[in-house]
């Protein structure tokens, strides 16, 4: 189980200069509905999508680093205090979210995308802790998006709705 991600962005970042790709420093992840990612459970390193994307012709590889930090997990403890979950449900989430920030300031995820053919190709890597931090996220956020529609307001002109 890896704890941090740094010796593996070292390696990637070392890579990337040696095969003397263009390096675009992301300040968020790949984002959209055009998103192929790279099986990174059957195919773990990295080399085989760098190789895929220089066979393609990219030289534009995007990086991105995340960073863990306690407001991501002050968030969710603010979520969880206000969804509808159990006492002893909010009780177990919360000491698993207080376990979690022994790994405040430890890189959790890096991505490498770039673009082909109007597709964003992206390799992932994220440690298991913070998957079990998304997972909690995610049980603990559940139901949020019905009560926001539920609250929406028709929109910017009465009697019409979009949601562009």
């Amino acid at each position: 189980m890896r704890v941090d991600l740094e010796s593996l962005k070292a390696e990637i970042l070392a890579h990337l200069q040696r095969e003397d790709f263009a390096v675009f420093h992301s300040d968020g992840s790949a984002e959209g509905i055009n998103l192929i990612y790279w099986d990174s459970k059957r195919s773990p390193d990295f080399h085989g999508f760098l190789d895929a994307a220089n066979k393609a012709g990219v030289k534009l590889i995007v990086f991105y680093e995340h960073v863990f930090s306690q407001d991501g997990i002050d968030e969710t403890l603010e979520r969880l205090e206000e969804s509808d979950l159990g006492r002893d449900d909010k009780r177990s989430y919360e000491l698993r979210l207080r376990d979690l920030q022994k790994y405040e300031g430890f890189s959790c995820e890096l991505q490498l995308y770039f673009e082909y053919v109007n597709h964003v190709y992206v390799y992932q890597a994220r440690t298991d802790w913070y998957e079990d931090f998304e997972d909690i996220f995610a049980d603990v956020t559940v139901g949020e998006s019905e009560d926001f529609e539920d609250d929406e307001e028709e929109g910017p002109i009465p009697g019409y709705f979009s949601r562009n």
